[in-house]
């Protein structure tokens, strides 16, 4: 997709692997240049999910995916990586953070890099599923939790801060304060108890 420049124009032209897109906008956003294809642009109505995935990317050229790192060390990472659960296209770890003081929370991420829900192949829902559930089972032998909450984010207005998909899970207490809390890191020997222990009620 071309660079996006000034308002006032409502239609939205494009070029995406070789065919010419358009699409009506509400006075939002315009193309500064179609360089690259000189034929004569014919009318297409792009896909929803194209026209708003191919808007919605975050991360910069350079960006170093931090979560893609520990992926290549799959199946075998570090003790560090706190890694919790590897399947075949996705794994769950303890992140570095915990918020309102509740522990044992985890993320569940694809092996493959996609930056955000728009992205994310159809089948790799049902693999989504398929952890946050072992981990909630995990969770409630591993910590006696009384509940289970999961959140995921997309894009700076929806909190998102790690330009790669990932689906938070947390053990729930009651009035535990979760939505109000506090984000506090993790010291390195935590994380690394607390994926042991998860580790273990996943057998």
């Amino acid at each position: 997709m071309r660079a996006l420049s000034y308002l006032g124009f409502r239609k939205l032209r494009f070029v995406h692997a070789g065919v010419w897109y358009t699409w009506p906008t509400p006075d939002l956003l315009t193309l500064s240049s179609l360089t690259g294809n000189r034929g004569t642009p014919q009318e297409h109505a792009p896909p929803w999910d194209l026209l708003v995935g191919s808007l919605m990317k975050n991360a910069p050229p350079s960006y170093e995916c931090p979560f893609c790192r520990i992926a290549e060390t799959l199946p075998s990472p570090t003790p560090e990586a706190a890694v919790v659960l590897v399947d075949a296209d996705v794994f769950a770890l303890v992140p570095t953070h915990h918020y309102a003081g509740i522990k044992g929370n985890c993320l569940v991420l694809p092996r493959g890099h996609y930056e955000n829900v728009l992205d994310i192949p159809d089948n790799l829902g049902s693999e989504f599923f398929r952890a946050t559930r072992r981990l909630a089972h995990a969770m409630r032998n591993a910590f006696r939790c009384e509940g289970i909450s999961t959140r995921q984010h997309n894009g700076p207005a929806g909190d998102q801060d790690v330009w790669h998909f990932h689906l938070h899970v947390f053990p729930r207490y009651s009035n535990d304060g979760l939505h109000a809390g506090q984000k506090v890191p993790y010291t390195n020997e935590e994380r690394i108890e607390l994926a042991a222990s998860l580790r273990v009620a996943l057998r």
